[in-house]
């Protein structure tokens, strides 16, 4: 895998994405989200190397798709955490009733 140097702007906020997407992915053992961040990385790193070359839309294209995934991803957890909170509140008041 090749390193990209000094990333910047667009790329540097991919390259974070990228590095969200595989703590979920790993945590989640999810192997589509892997492949979908191991293709979007391999676009950075080619538009890095060859600048020459137009990758933009397409990771444009997949950091929207990404993007998505990952945010959905958070939001059923936060639900999932909002609800064993309320399941702890609850059977807390039935331990003291």
């Amino acid at each position: 895998m090749a390193q990209i140097a000094q990333p910047t702007g667009e790329l540097a906020r991919v390259l974070e994405l990228i590095a969200t997407a595989r703590t979920i992915a790993s945590l989640n053992q999810d192997q589509d989200l892997i492949e979908r961040i191991t293709v979007l990385q391999e676009c950075a790193e080619l538009s890095a190397m060859f600048p020459e070359r137009d990758y933009g839309p397409v990771i444009r294209s997949g950091t929207d798709e990404l993007q998505s995934i990952v945010q959905g991803i958070l939001k059923a957890e936060e639900i999932t955490a909002n609800d064993r909170t309320e399941d702890h509140g609850q059977n807390t008041l039935e331990l003291y009733d």
